[in-house]
């Protein structure tokens, strides 16, 4: 049964074991406030869980591209939201289906497959700014506060109901007791998701994105639900659209107001990287993008004979841009080095600042083991962005698989000076214990391995590397103290984990 939970699910499902640590009838009272009932430090370390336990599965893209450009977008959103000024954390999951969610820790998540039906920059965006404001309006806590004297089994009941439909429901122990109350929850969560479309209208139109693409990309769902049959896709399920809603959504934008059509190509340019980070490497591979970019350019052609207006022209100059980055890509996961330069060559000169065309560059270079030239073309894009943390993974990556673990190591130090809480790369972790092992600095490594066990979800793991840590000799007194407090902390967790346990 739980196998078949959605993400959404599983995430209302963590969510509710942790507030319910306590019987119902011990609860305190919260009066009518719902943040009361999760509280900031409860709601991170949720979020914080969550995050780990999704790494720990491998379900979360984290190749450092991909993870840079989602935050970027999702961070210029939640700047014009209530939150303005609060860390969020926005991820990729590796899934097919269509689906986005957001959970405790302003923490939100985007299915690939639905970025993958996106067509343009603002209908992610669209998607995102609704998710935002489903964290600033509080609405996890608030489902919790409307259904506080429910015992844990009933109200994860009702949201199983609502979430994965009521065929999965008959299978279940516990369905008998959703059935009394089931209606009272959609309606609650159709008044959230019309509150989040009102909020998300407005984080969307003050950010300078395209408000029109929010009923736009509801209409195509809509559209598109008919020919799902039963597999209906999970957005669907947890953000039921009707022609109501995307009559409301319309006529929330202005009409007196000329909205530009903001769009990135970077958003085409990360569709074609996880394409090919989610495909093996081969001629179909090279062939997809190769048709993908014939039938782009005949279409170019196409819409340069007849009137057309500007922004579907410009949208299709990104896509044959796109296609021709995934072709790069695949040429090189080919290890057709010569292929992929060739390809490459007229998108640099055309865009050189451009940081996907910069890593591709450098990954041509780093199979042809030019050490000299990867080096050069990664100290000149740090020039350019200082604090990227892709060019900085990327950079040590390389500097590490041509045997420069020096370097390697003082480029992941400098990462991790610009971002100390370096809360969710567990792989820039992973990479910064090995150049430190291979170095000689096995404090380093064995602190830094322990950072990446302990965000991968594997706690005891942790543990084992920090007391490794604790036994290295000649280590400086700063990092002998960041050990021991490590250390501490995470026996902590685990001993209140477990009498948590006992005590439930």
């Amino acid at each position: 049964m739980f196998k078949k939970l959605n993400l959404f699910f599983f995430i209302t499902l963590s969510f509710l074991f942790a507030v319910n640590a306590q019987a119902a009838s011990d609860l305190p009272d919260i009066g009518d406030s719902s943040s009361n009932v999760l509280t900031p430090s409860m709601a991170n370390s949720i979020g914080t869980r969550l995050v780990r336990y999704l790494k720990r599965k491998k379900k979360v893209f984290e190749d450092p591209l991909v993870t840079e450009y989602i935050n970027s977008l999702g961070n210029i959103l939640a700047s014009n939201s209530d939150d303005a000024g609060k860390k969020f954390h926005f991820f990729i999951i590796k899934d097919h289906t269509i689906n986005a969610f957001a959970a405790p820790g302003r923490v939100i998540g985007i299915h690939s497959g639905l970025m993958n039906i996106a067509q343009t920059e603002s209908e992610l965006a669209a998607v995102l700014a609704h998710e935002v404001a489903h964290v600033t309006q509080h609405h996890i806590a608030r489902f919790f506060e409307a259904r506080r004297r429910h015992t844990l089994i009933s109200t994860v009941a009702v949201l199983a109901a609502l979430l994965i439909g009521d065929k999965e429901l008959q299978k279940a122990a516990f369905v008998g007791s959703a059935a009394g109350s089931a209606q009272a929850a959609l309606n609650f969560t159709r008044s959230n998701e019309k509150e989040a479309d009102n909020i998300g209208m407005q984080v969307l139109i003050d950010s300078g994105f395209n408000p029109h693409a929010m009923p736009r990309f509801f209409g195509r769902m809509q559209d598109a639900s008919g020919s799902y049959g039963t597999l209906v896709p999970e957005f669907l399920r947890t953000h039921p659209v009707s022609a109501n809603r995307i009559a409301e959504a319309t006529n929330r934008i202005s009409t007196s107001i000329k909205y530009k059509a903001k769009n990135s190509i970077n958003f085409y340019l990360i569709k074609s990287r996880i394409k090919v980070l989610r495909s093996n490497p081969g001629k179909k591979l090279s062939n997809y993008f190769r048709n993908k970019l014939k039938t782009a350019i005949a279409y170019k052609k196409k819409l340069k004979t007849v009137k057309t207006n500007k922004t579907k022209l410009k949208m299709t100059r990104y896509n044959i841009a796109a296609y021709k980055y995934g072709l790069v890509l695949s040429l090189t996961k080919s290890r057709r080095y010569a292929a992929a330069t060739k390809v490459l060559q007229p998108l640099l000169i055309n865009d050189p600042a451009r940081l996907a065309y910069i890593i591709a560059q450098a990954d041509i270079a780093l199979g042809q083991k030019q050490s000299k030239r990867v080096k050069l073309i990664y100290d000149t894009a740090l020039d350019f962005f200082p604090k990227s943390s892709a060019i900085i993974y990327y950079y040590g990556d390389a500097m590490l698989h041509l045997g420069k673990v020096k370097k390697a190591r003082k480029v992941f130090q400098k990462y991790l000076a610009n971002d100390p809480e370096n809360k969710f790369n567990a792989e820039m972790h992973n990479l910064y214990a090995l150049a430190s092992a291979r170095s000689g600095y096995l404090g380093e490594a064995y602190l830094h391995k322990a950072e990446f066990y302990y965000l991968n979800g594997y706690t005891k793991a942790a543990i084992g590397q920090l007391t490794k840590a604790s036994q290295v000799k000649n280590i400086n007194n700063f990092l002998a103290a960041k050990i021991s407090a490590r250390l501490s902390q995470l026996k902590h967790e685990t001993k209140s984990k477990k009498s948590h346990k006992k005590s439930h």
